[in-house]
């Protein structure tokens, strides 16, 4: 038997896994998920419990004219389950 604690890769999975290494490393700092000013991750609190978690956005709100209604509707439903717009 071998040792269970070593991780079992095939060459493929090692291959991406060095070349996602390779391209996160070549992404410039400033182009990472941060807040640009001060090189911090915007938090915000958790109402119930204080937690903090990471702000993560939704993206822009220039899309197609067809697409809006669908939008809308999906951030109502995540209204509906707790979410909210701040």
């Amino acid at each position: 038997m071998g040792n269970p604690a070593l991780i079992r890769m095939s060459r493929r999975e090692v291959s991406c896994a060095t070349f996602a290494a390779g391209v996160t490393l070549a992404i410039p700092p400033s182009a990472r998920a941060q807040s640009q000013d001060l090189g911090i991750v915007v938090t915000k609190a958790i109402p119930g419990t204080g937690e903090r978690l990471a702000v993560v956005g939704l993206g822009t709100d220039k899309f197609r004219t067809g697409a809006r209604e669908a939008i809308r509707a999906e951030s109502r439903r995540m209204s509906e389950l707790g979410g909210n717009r701040n």
